[in-house]
Parts: structure tokens; sequence; C-alpha cells
């Protein structure tokens, strides 16, 4: 297997390489804002990944600083 085999593992994939918004997840997936949108409401709900309070993704629940 060569790369993430459903479209959620490639939304998770997204947002782990650094994309925080429907958009930034849409333009590295290719998928469309839909498909991207539940995609994001499975992962949240499944607590993949977390919404930040300024309303962007990350895949930790806290800031990690450098």
């Amino acid at each position: 297997q060569t790369g993430p085999a459903t479209n959620r593992d490639r939304v998770l994939h997204a947002v782990r390489d650094g994309a925080r918004t429907g958009q930034e997840i849409g333009a590295a997936t290719g998928l469309h804002k839909g498909t991207v949108s539940r995609a994001v409401t499975a992962l949240l709900a499944a607590g993949e990944v977390f919404r930040t309070p300024g309303g962007t993704l990350t895949t930790s629940t806290g800031e990690v600083s450098a």
C-alpha cells in the first residue's frame, strides 16, 4: 500500500502534514469540500483531530512549543 486508503485517512494525513482548514485539506487531498467536511466531522467525533479555539484543525490537544 503506497498511501492512505480512505478519504478519512487522506484527510487525517493532510492535517498531520499541516493543513488546518477545510480549504487547505481539499487542496492537499483533491477531495470535494463536502467529502472533506464529512471526513472532518467523523475524525472530530472519533477524537483523532481537534478544533482549536481559532477554528483550525490539529491532531494534538494542545500547543507544542519548539
